[in-house]
């Protein structure tokens, strides 16, 4: 543990450090870089700032110094403890960043948008869990989103089927051409096709696989992928020149998903070796470790 140093370190609860509330007293000090328990005393009870100076404070320096005293007498010590820092914010006794860092994530970032916070996947590439902290945090470039901004999008239709605004759960989801995609990867995985498939749902619904954790991991994999795959396939369509929209709209990227989904994860998942014909038939059960 550090030891607290009296005039430099900020260890009272309010304002700046002591050497920037009393630079006179300071420059008098015969030690600027005397440690806290070094010139504080309990005695009787009473917090006693101890005399180091190498001349007594005079004129404007005494009223400072009294105001210093006042400081110095409200406070206690525990002469039991050591001298130094001691976190407090945390149920540990002692700082993580970690800590820290999920408290400030706690204060500064609303809410998930969509009630299912996002599990970070190591078995797919970076882009692909940043983007999936973007979809459930509502944090895509939708018309709705830019519209509830300020900025003119003509039109807050999904580009898909142009029969519904176009927020998250509706784009990546709930429009018609997306649900046969959807409907596709479960048969795939041979899972029931849920009736009221939503975001919060997708997110959850590699927790009810009857497999063990390496199975359900590949398949939320999956699940993060293909949402990539349609955002990407939106972002196509509508940046597109006019002539080409048509063609783009009428693709099919159900088997985009499957080699990507290949590709991405065979190289992060502990069993190598994984085989297009395997992948196909039974992605239930290869890149198991």
């Amino acid at each position: 543990m550090n030891p607290i140093i009296f005039w430099h370190d900020r260890w009272l609860d309010e304002g700046p450090c002591l050497k920037i509330r009393f630079p006179r007293l300071n420059a008098l000090d015969e030690n600027t870089n005397f440690r806290l328990n070094e010139r504080l005393a309990e005695i009787d009870g009473s917090c006693v700032l101890s005399s180091a100076w190498r001349s007594s404070p005079r004129g404007r320096s005494c009223n400072k110094l009294n105001s210093l005293y006042s400081i110095t007498e409200s406070r206690s010590l525990n002469s039991g403890a050591l001298d130094g820092w001691k976190w407090t914010l945390g149920s540990g006794k002692d700082f993580t960043a970690k800590t820290l860092s999920v408290m400030v994530d706690s204060i500064l970032l609303e809410p998930y948008h969509y009630e299912q916070k996002f599990k970070w996947n190591s078995w797919v590439p970076r882009k692909i869990n940043i983007f999936a902290w973007r979809v459930f945090n509502d944090r895509l470039s939708l018309f709705v989103n830019l519209d509830n901004r300020g900025l003119d999008v003509g039109s807050v239709l999904c580009p898909f089927c142009s029969n519904a605004p176009e927020d998250a759960n509706h784009l990546l989801t709930c429009c018609p051409r997306v649900l046969t995609i959807w409907r596709k990867v479960f048969s795939w995985w041979k899972m029931d096709f849920p009736s009221n498939l939503s975001l919060s749902l997708l997110a959850s619904s590699a927790a009810h696989l009857p497999h063990n954790k390496a199975v359900v991991k590949v398949f939320q994999g999956v699940c993060l992928i293909a949402l990539w795959c349609i955002w990407y396939w939106r972002n196509r369509l509508v940046h597109e020149v006019a002539e080409n929209r048509a063609s783009i709209l009428s693709e099919d990227c159900f088997s985009k998903i499957q080699s990507l989904s290949l590709l991405w994860m065979s190289s992060r998942c502990p069993k190598k070796n994984i085989f297009w014909d395997n992948w196909i038939l039974m992605p239930d059960v290869v890149g198991i470790g």
